[in-house]
């Protein structure tokens, strides 16, 4: 039994762009303090953790390195180590380690 994939060309649905944490600190942002925002400053979401605003702005980048390993679009065997460095500069975004 064989299995054909299709892969279609796809577009992101989501907003575009790397996403960027702000920490508001107005009077009237105290319930919702961080703001997820893209390259061209528009807001994605509005949050009241530190730890959910950087999970949150690291979405498309996970979402580029799931592709990737989805896709094979590197070959995953000889860009091993690769996937796995930009797994951990991800990670550590999301840990409050990185930039």
């Amino acid at each position: 039994m064989t299995m054909t994939v299709e892969i279609k060309e796809k577009r992101e649905t989501f907003t575009p762009g790397d996403w960027h944490v702000q920490h508001l600190s107005l009077p009237h942002s105290r319930k919702l303090p961080y703001l997820i925002i893209n390259d061209d400053v528009h807001s994605v979401a509005r949050v009241c953790q530190g730890q959910d605003a950087r999970l949150i702005a690291a979405a498309p980048e996970m979402h580029r390195l799931l592709e990737r390993i989805a896709n094979d679009d590197l070959g995953l065997v000889e860009n091993a180590v690769e996937c796995a460095m930009d797994a951990r500069e991800i990670l550590a975004k999301v840990e409050g380690g990185g930039a």
